[in-house]
């Protein structure tokens, strides 16, 4: 019988492999910083007086963080235990209670700045305060001059500086200031206080 010979299987052939691209890394754009926030506007602005307060035409009239006394103002408002910074003594308006000076001579200026630290405590609501307002010799009654109320001036338990300025009509030689409490509990605490004259 005849021989047969296998047929060889064919060799496959080896697959090439494949060949990878390189993927390009991605490219990370930095972020900004954030842009911070403007400030917010004060809920306290301070009136700002017609000439500069400090400057040489300012003239000391009184000053006193009622340490040892009550200067100008009535000896029986001082109350011990509320104070700016580290003392111990400031004057307190209690209520609807009104705090006078004496009569203060303003015959050598032409405007008046007073410069205070106020605390507010017990102010429930909007409508609650207190007030700041002038009497010159010759005038029958106080005229307001400004008014601060919680939630819009101030917030209790904190102590706040304001400066208040009033103009010296020519014809007027004295001066009487007032605050005065507009509330049903609440308290006011006045402390180093700065009384400056400014001569034309």
């Amino acid at each position: 019988a005849p021989t047969l010979t296998p047929t060889p299987e064919p060799t496959p052939e080896p697959t090439p492999l494949q060949t990878l691209q390189p993927v390009p890394a991605p490219t990370l754009t930095p972020t900004p910083p954030p842009t911070p926030s403007p400030p917010e506007p004060s809920l306290f602005p301070t009136p700002q007086p017609t000439h500069d307060v400090g400057d040489d035409d300012w003239v000391t009239i009184f000053e006193d963080d009622f340490e040892t006394g009550a200067g100008i103002f009535p000896i029986y408002r001082r109350k011990r235990g509320v104070s700016h910074e580290e003392g111990r003594w400031s004057l307190r308006i209690f209520k609807n209670q009104n705090l006078k000076t004496e009569w203060v001579d303003v015959s050598n200026y032409s405007q008046i700045s007073l410069r205070f630290w106020f605390l507010a405590k017990w102010m429930k609501n909007r409508q609650e305060g207190f007030d700041f307002s002038a009497k010159f010799n010759g005038d029958n009654g106080f005229a307001h001059v400004k008014s601060w109320r919680k939630g819009i001036d101030f917030k209790n338990n904190e102590w706040i500086e304001q400066t208040v300025t009033v103009d010296v009509p020519a014809d007027k030689t004295q001066i009487k200031l007032q605050f005065k409490g507009a509330s049903i509990r609440g308290r006011v605490y006045i402390d180093d206080v700065l009384l400056e004259g400014f001569g034309e």
